[in-house]
């Protein structure tokens, strides 16, 4: 089967009458946004080219004041019944994301959201559990990138150096990758008594959340991490 098709049937499992307000699909964007705007058009009748009713919009950081515009958005009076707001984007800060809130809880009910993007590890759980959360492919995983049995029995120097690459190229997405591939790991070996463990777990999600800031330090981020998780 052809990965299009793979992607198509995805949609189709995920997105399903009774419609949800909320959808964050999981994956690669260039390929994933001309499939959803194709299944918009054929599985849910909705004119995508020339509808008022349609908007779509590209971030690579998604903050405030973006959140504060697409609120604003759905305010407004729809003209053929529905209103769709596709945003695609790699980042979204948590300021953003408590705003987005209240209108996740209160959704206008003619309003339907797609957010592209190419991790969940992106969202808060808040976020997360307000939403329909649709796998599309590939997450951005990066597997092999950083080979996590060896970081986390190394040493300091010796995790450094595995994440070295993400340090020099400032790589916000495979920092984000990192993080959701330890707090994984963690996860699987951790006791409901492991202290040590849950507090590595609650700096992952401190640190996901600097790197959806605006301008965050991925070198601080990654090298904190390294020091505070313990050796396996």
């Amino acid at each position: 089967m052809k990965n299009d098709d793979v992607i198509t049937n995805k949609l189709k499992e995920g997105i399903v009458e009774p419609l949800h307000h909320a959808y964050i699909l999981e994956g690669d964007a260039e390929t994933l946004l001309p499939k959803l705007l194709a299944f918009l058009e054929e599985e849910l009748s909705f004119v995508v080219h020339g509808n008022p009713d349609f908007r779509h919009d590209s971030y690579e950081t998604f903050g405030i004041d973006e959140s504060r515009m697409l609120k604003e958005a759905q305010t407004h009076k729809n003209v053929n019944g529905r209103r769709v707001f596709i945003v695609v984007l790699s980042f979204i800060t948590a300021e953003a994301q408590h705003a987005l809130l209240k209108m996740f809880e209160e959704p206008s009910s003619d309003s339907l959201f797609f957010f592209v993007v190419p991790s969940r590890g992106a969202f808060i759980p808040t976020v997360l559990s307000r939403a329909c959360v649709v796998g599309c492919g590939d997450s951005l995983a990066l597997k092999g990138v950083v080979d996590m049995e060896m970081f986390l029995s190394g040493s300091s120097a010796s995790r450094f150096a595995l994440l070295e690459p993400l340090i020099e190229e400032k790589d916000k997405r495979g920092a984000l990758a990192f993080l959701n591939e330890l707090q994984t790991a963690l996860f699987k070996g951790a006791a409901k008594d492991d202290a040590e463990k849950a507090f590595v777990l609650n700096e992952i999600e401190s640190c996901r959340n600097y790197l959806n800031s605006r301008a965050p330090s991925v070198k601080m981020i990654l090298e904190h991490i390294a020091l505070v998780t313990p050796r396996l």
